[in-house]
């Protein structure tokens, strides 16, 4: 699981809030306490799913970096492949189109 779960959960609320507000004001509607919550409540409640789901699309944040412990930048080493090696590293899969497979 992702170190940090409730920050994008925190993160999720916030934003449905925002939404939700700003929809509420370009509709000339009554801002509630109600609505907010209801809408925080769904925001960090869609979000966690996602995040549960599928967890590669939050990477992980370092809480110290965001306090204000850190440069905040980390580099990752880029493997760039090229595509001739992509093709000669997957020689062993047979592609049939059609028909049924092959018994070996």
């Amino acid at each position: 699981m992702n170190s940090s779960f409730a920050i994008y959960a925190i993160a999720g609320a916030i934003g449905f809030c925002i939404l939700s507000t700003l929809a509420a004001k370009y509709r000339d509607e009554e801002i509630k306490g109600k609505s907010i919550f209801r809408d925080c409540t769904a925001g960090a409640i869609f979000t966690a799913s996602i995040l549960y789901l599928a967890p590669d699309m939050f990477p992980p944040i370092n809480v110290g970096t965001l306090v204000g412990g850190g440069s905040g930048t980390t580099t990752v080493p880029e493997r760039h492949i090229r595509f001739d090696e992509f093709i000669r590293g997957n020689e062993d899969f047979d592609l049939q189109v059609g028909g049924y497979p092959k018994r070996r």
